[in-house]
């Protein structure tokens, strides 16, 4: 019984002060009909938590806190306090803002990316009924075309592989190395090597 009673004591710890504290912020809004909507605050808290629930990686918890927190501090400078006064208009004039701000292309879009990623959680989770980026076109990503090896490159590359052709023992390292110095030395398009 003493085991048991062990083994229940460390399964059942309480949680750090701080994760109660977010959850218990995160929690205590209750209807929007008893407070004319959800706070931006208090609805960016519970993503945050509902994204730590799903055992969202750290580097995607970050993303969330820099695109939505961002996002959500310059709709406080607005005045906007709840996320039903959040309009179409207010996210695309936070986009053209970060364009002014001559942040690249990619950011912008990680921005928008992650405004969405609220949004329409707050829909799933009925605190919105609709959401206001449904009709905001996402910002257009530059295409960028990696530039082609010199001739150069390609010579030095070769040269790198074919003294590396003597240490190469299975069948199957052969045959990369063989493959590999055929597409460098006579390019061809991807669909002839399938």
């Amino acid at each position: 019984m003493r085991m048991i009673t062990g083994w229940f004591r460390l399964r059942h710890r309480e949680p750090k002060a701080t994760t109660v504290a977010h959850a218990s912020q995160a929690m205590t809004w209750s209807s929007p009909a008893s407070h004319g909507g959800m706070p931006l605050d208090v609805a960016f808290r519970a993503f945050l938590l509902s994204r730590r629930a799903a055992r969202c990686t750290p580097k995607t918890l970050e993303h969330y806190q820099y695109t939505v927190g961002g996002f959500v501090q310059w709709l406080g400078e607005l005045d906007v306090a709840t996320v039903q006064e959040i309009t179409a208009s207010h996210i695309r004039t936070y986009l053209v803002s970060l364009q002014d701000r001559g942040l690249k292309d990619t950011t912008q879009h990680a921005h928008a990316r992650g405004i969405k990623a609220w949004l329409n959680w707050l829909v799933r989770e009925g605190d919105l009924e609709e959401s206001p980026m449904r009709n905001v076109a996402m910002p257009r990503l530059e295409k960028r075309v990696p530039a082609p090896f010199t001739a150069e490159d390609v010579r030095a590359l070769l040269d790198r592989l074919s003294h590396r052709m003597i240490r190469l023992s299975s069948w199957g390292q052969r045959r990369d190395h063989v493959l590999s110095q055929l597409t460098l030395a006579a390019p061809v398009a991807r669909p002839e090597m399938a």
